[in-house]
């Protein structure tokens, strides 16, 4: 959210292209990892994001679906008709829309913030947590710390970093 350079703190600006976020905790095994959409929700891991595309789909109009891009505010960056979006569930969990779906869980929010080479945040919470994602240990779930809520001793906190990627990519076809 803010640079300092030469001793001043200036704030960074909004992200407006697609991008991804990188979790950061050295005391975590899953530091530096990607954040990734899978299972409509949000993990760290380094196997990928879960993507599809439709076999009528020329394989050259797929994306690669090869990480996850977001843009500010609640989109993911996808090709499918209607778009997906991304919001806190009212546990906490980072998920997104089923494709070809507007629905979401009730009492679920909007208004995750991004920062060029910067914070990922939603200003509400207290940051982000990870909890392990069942027996896997390559796999972190991504939460809001919203207040009111309470975590695991297994989960870890994190910082979310922005890492721009080219205006009019795509990230897939769809997330699954």
């Amino acid at each position: 959210m803010y640079s300092c350079a030469n001793k001043q703190l200036s704030i960074l600006p909004a992200q407006s292209g697609p991008f991804t976020v990188q979790a950061l905790n050295p005391n975590a095994p899953f530091h530096g990892w990607p954040i990734e959409a899978c299972g409509r929700h949000f993990v760290i891991t380094q196997h990928g994001p879960c993507t599809y595309c439709p076999e009528n789909v020329p394989r050259d109009v797929c994306p690669p679906g090869n990480e996850t891009l977001l843009y500010a505010g609640s989109g993911l960056s996808v090709y499918v008709p209607g778009g997906q979006q991304y919001y806190i569930e009212p546990n906490g969990a980072l998920g997104f829309t089923q494709a070809h779906s507007a629905s979401y869980p009730t009492g679920s929010l909007w208004g995750v913030s991004a920062y060029q080479e910067g914070a990922f945040i939603y200003l509400p919470s207290d940051g982000w947590i990870a909890c392990p994602d069942g027996n896997d240990a390559s796999s972190w779930q991504v939460f809001a710390k919203l207040p009111g809520l309470v975590f695991a001793s297994t989960c870890r906190g994190f910082n979310a970093v922005v890492h721009g990627r080219p205006s009019g990519s795509f990230g897939a076809w769809q997330y699954t």
